[in-house]
């Protein structure tokens, strides 16, 4: 029973994640800042609304204007991740 903390974080961490390729996309979303995420829906919005009013393309302005929430939900998806490594990482110690 002389389990180290890796090997304790694996196992209990198997426990929630239920799939590989999870597992390898939450890692690498870890390591992105929450920041990232807010402003590329910020350059998003300002793409959009200068595609709106400055151009003619009027539909890809609407179409850009779109990608903000998905961005958004991504980072939740991230901010979520994160709080899940840590609430694992807590039960252990």
């Amino acid at each position: 029973m002389n389990m180290n903390i890796s090997d304790q974080e694996k196992k209990l961490s198997s426990q929630y994640k239920t799939e590989i390729p999870n597992e390898i996309i939450e890692e690498q979303t870890k390591k992105i800042p929450n920041l990232f995420f807010f402003a590329l829906a910020g350059v998003s919005i300002a793409a959009s609304a200068a595609l709106t009013f400055t151009t003619e393309k009027k539909t890809l302005g609407n179409f850009v204007g779109l990608w903000a929430p998905t961005i958004l939900l991504l980072g939740v998806y991230n901010k979520l991740v994160k709080v899940e490594h840590e609430i694992l990482r807590n039960r252990l110690h």
